[in-house]
């Protein structure tokens, strides 16, 4: 599996896709710094767990971490601290990979034209 955490300058999206890349579970954090409250739903609807560590361990762990965003793809530190809260996942790969939300909905949109025509 693999967690992509969008690091923006006012929250951190995260979402779970298997490695066909199907979306399993989307969320946010919220409260960082404080009581650090996950938030994630899926098709059967909403769950909200306080303990991220059994959320993702509940799904079989991940292969990889990919931050995007703002902060995260510049903020090196932040990353850094991030990693270290998720130690309890082991040895995952992580990744620093550029957001460009516009060409990725551009592309959705033009598989949806192609799709109609």
């Amino acid at each position: 599996m693999i967690l992509v955490l969008n690091a923006g300058s006012s929250s951190l999206k995260v979402e779970v896709f298997d490695l066909a890349l199907t979306s399993l579970l989307s969320g946010s954090l919220t409260n960082i710094g404080t009581e650090g409250k996950l938030s994630l739903g899926d098709q059967s609807g909403a769950v909200t767990t306080q303990d991220h560590a059994a959320a993702l361990n509940a799904m079989g762990g991940v292969d990889a971490v990919a931050f995007t965003g703002g902060i995260g793809e510049n903020a090196a530190p932040v990353r850094d601290q991030i990693m270290a809260h998720l130690s309890f996942l082991g040895d995952v790969d992580v990744h620093v990979i550029a957001a460009d939300e516009e060409k990725a909905i551009a592309r959705d949109a033009l598989q949806l034209i192609e799709a109609d025509a």
